[in-house]
């Protein structure tokens, strides 16, 4: 094991070891309804981010193998949410697993794993013909369905079985196949680790182990229950835990997330969603008879939480405007979504809607419902972006979306009065409770995939978005967590205290980013100074004295012909270069040029010149410009680099071009400028159903550095040197045409 590894693993091991003491010296109760509902939405929700996790390896190998560990752990997923909602739905019923029967059902789900797990071993791809039954689309759907209804059939039985000798005989035959499958699953891997090479084999292996080890502990107290059932429970979220570095940290490596970011960010990710668990269960059991009914604290956690959302969110669409990518929009959305529904929580607390008595669920729900959507729909946009377009953020649409977010939590709470009206104790119960633990499991899923996602696309790099993404998780760990305890008890309060210490924490980053992005700001200006200065004064220099060198070697009156003509276009080469570096000093140095350094160039020359050059250097493409002026008659104040910008522009076009085209330039005198200008417009026909798409994004690339249209970007820095200004319109050509013109105005010049 190579010590990056061994670090790697006592890490892991210290933690849950610790997290594992905690729990045990609690001394949980493990006979009531409470104990219940905590035990399995905590495995629960580990499940869910396992299963998340484990998904974003399918997005880039969707073998079968990878399928069905997702199989398993969503099969995990939903038994203990199964569960969970049944402790909802029992209300003052005691923990169910304290009889034989039903700790068969326990074995039932550990064995159920363990041939799971097994199978997704054989199902290797290079052993899978094309037409394999396990290549079809639904071969994993209806993997899951088999295994959730045998766990079905099972309880059915369970139930019917007369004695607890046949129980604890089935709980015997049970537990062999499993301990056999955990067994020979755990032997395989440490032989042929190769075959798991997109899984951390020593992970996986620990999390297999754990399985096995909840398993040894069950057919202790099968036929006995006691408290060390407890011990199972802890072993069962070890085993996730690991599963959740086993799969995550893989994928973020091999889609090119340096090692160490890659196990920050699944450790740091596996910390934050399950610490919040694990601390406020734990004060829960401390102070399970404490409740405090103070309004004003929560309105002030509410409003601190509202303000927190509206920064984030602005930062987020300012940034948005200068570069932006498809995920931004949504995300976007969401913090202004939940800004809205914060809001509504501070005013529901005010007007006294929901009393002493009921928790304002009908926001948390539907807060719930938006996150889960805003989410897919982004980690939808991370892997299948519109090609060919620009990322927008469309104010428009937005404003349409939070004009509806505030339209459905007002019927919300309409249709919540009428159900109140008819019975009051209706929202207090399992069933307000149940909506919002379900739509706090499927955002944890939602928001999971798309951490994972987002941080394979930008290279685990921390970011505003990483931090709104981030602390998004602790809404949605407060909503399951409200579903979990009563109003205003203590586990209650840790859940408000959690969206209080993401405020604090939002500022705290945002500082910290503030002062690191202040330094790279200053960094690089140092740097492009030096930049500048080399190439201002060494590189320019020696162009020069080049030049002057092969001046003095052309007046040679014996030079033959050819080589006069070789030394000429080595010359007019040299010249190109020395303007080229003029260039990257003025763009660097991000300064215009100065007077001196510029010269009458002759406008509709230096189109006519680009035009050229780009028909040469993309022999592909047809290149037609027609201009209404003639030669030697549109000077303006410039150098050669001005038909470098119009090639350039040119360039940028051809490539988004299909075969031909067609440039329709016209000139024109602005005499009533401040400074005498020289207009020059170039048009290109574009079809009415892609003009404005093809706007857009031409007006992006115009306005940013995108990778995408580095042509554009230094059309836009040329003119800028020039001391030009440009911009784009449109207009309608005809019934299917539209014109986009590329307008620019340069500072005329005057003729000696």
């Amino acid at each position: 094991m190579k010590p990056f590894d061994a670090v790697r693993t006592a890490v892991v091991l210290v933690l849950v070891a610790i997290l594992s003491y905690l729990f045990l010296q609690s001394n949980p109760p493990w006979n009531t309804a409470g104990s219940g509902i905590a035990i399995h939405s905590v495995l629960a929700f580990l499940a869910v981010v396992a299963s998340a996790a484990a998904l974003g390896r399918t997005r880039i190998d969707p073998s079968p193998k990878h399928k069905i560990i997702v199989v398993a752990l969503v099969y995990i997923s939903a038994i203990h949410i199964g569960a969970t909602l049944d402790y909802f739905y029992r209300i003052g019923t005691p923990v169910i697993n304290i009889t034989p029967a039903d700790v068969l059902l326990d074995l039932v789900e550990t064995t159920t794993v363990a041939v799971l797990l097994l199978l997704a071993y054989h199902m290797r791809g290079e052993d899978l013909k094309e037409s394999s039954i396990w290549r079809k689309r639904t071969a994993t759907p209806l993997l899951l369905v088999a295994a959730l209804a045998f766990y079905g059939l099972v309880y059915l039985i369970d139930q019917a079985m007369p004695s607890s000798a046949t129980v604890t005989g089935s709980g015997y035959a049970i537990w062999l196949a499993g301990v056999a499958a955990y067994t020979l699953l755990i032997m395989i891997l440490n032989r042929q680790r190769v075959d798991w090479s997109t899984h951390d084999p020593v992970r996986l292996t620990m999390s297999i182990a754990s399985y096995a080890a909840s398993s040894v502990i069950l057919l202790f107290v099968l036929s006995e229950p006691s408290q060390l059932w407890i011990l199972s429970v802890v072993f069962q979220a070890a085993g996730l835990i690991f599963m959740v570095i086993a799969t995550g940290y893989p994928f973020l490596v091999d889609v090119g997330v340096k090692r160490w970011i890659a196990y920050t960010i699944v450790v740091a990710l596996t910390i934050f969603l399950v610490g919040p668990f694990v601390a406020t269960h734990l004060i829960e059991n401390v102070l399970s008879f404490v409740s405090y009914v103070n309004k004003g604290v929560t309105v002030l956690i509410h409003l601190n939480a509202a303000v927190f959302t509206s920064v984030v969110g602005t930062i987020l669409y300012f940034r948005s405007r200068s570069g932006t990518s498809w995920y931004h929009s949504p995300i976007v959305f969401l913090m202004f979504s939940w800004t809205i529904i914060e809001s509504a929580i501070v005013i529901s607390r005010f007007s006294d809607v929901y009393g002493d008595q009921y928790e304002p669920f009908v926001a948390y729900v539907i807060g719930g419902l938006i996150s889960a959507v805003t989410l897919l729909v982004a980690v939808r946009r991370i892997l299948a972006p519109p090609r060919g377009e620009r990322p927008t953020l469309s104010v428009r649409l937005h404003l349409a979306g939070y004009i509806s977010v505030v339209i459905v939590l007002i019927l919300g709470e309409i249709i919540k009065a009428q159900l109140f009206q008819m019975d009051p104790g209706l929202f207090g119960s399992f069933v307000g409770e149940t909506i919002m633990l379900c739509t706090g499991f499927v955002s944890a899923f939602a928001l999971v995939s798309f951490v994972m996602l987002m941080a394979a696309a930008t290279g685990g790099q921390y970011s505003v978005e990483s931090l709104a993404v981030s602390t998004q998780s602790l809404w949605i760990i407060s909503i399951i967590l409200k579903a979990n305890f009563t109003y205003w008890s203590a586990g209650w309060w840790t859940a408000e205290v959690i969206l209080l210490a993401a405020g604090v924490l939002l500022y705290l980053t945002l500082t910290y980013l503030y002062l690191d992005k202040n330094k790279e700001v200053l960094e690089f200006k140092s740097r492009t100074r030096v930049y500048s200065d080399v190439v201002g004064s060494d590189i320019v220099d020696q162009h020069v004295e080049t030049l002057s060198l092969l001046s003095r070697m052309s007046e040679k009156t014996d030079m033959s012909e050819s080589n006069r003509t070789l030394l000429s276009q080595a010359m007019m080469k040299i010249s190109q270069a020395d303007d080229l570096t003029r260039a990257m000093r003025g763009l660097v140095g991000g300064e215009p040029y100065p007077p001196k350094d510029l010269e009458p160039t002759d406008l509709v020359d230096c189109v006519k010149l680009a035009a050229t050059r780009a028909s040469k250097a993309m022999p592909d493409k047809r290149v037609e410009v027609k201009i209404d002026s003639e030669t030697g008659k549109c000077f303006v104040s410039a150098n050669g680099l001005l038909s470098d910008l119009f090639f350039s522009l040119l360039r940028g076009l051809v490539r988004r071009a299909k075969a031909t085209l067609s440039i329709t330039a016209t000139t024109t005198a602005l005499l009533q400028e401040p400074t005498p200008m020289w207009e020059i417009r170039m048009g290109t026909l574009a079809a009415k159903t892609e003009a404005k798409q093809t706007l857009d994004l031409f007006e992006h690339y115009l306005e940013t550095d995108s990778s995408e249209g580095l042509d554009f970007a230094l059309v836009r820095e040329l003119t800028r040197l020039f001391l030009g200004r440009v911009h784009i319109e449109t207009k309608e050509h005809s019934e299917e045409l539209d014109m986009i013109t590329f307008v620019f105005a340069f500072p005329a010049a005057e003729l000696p």
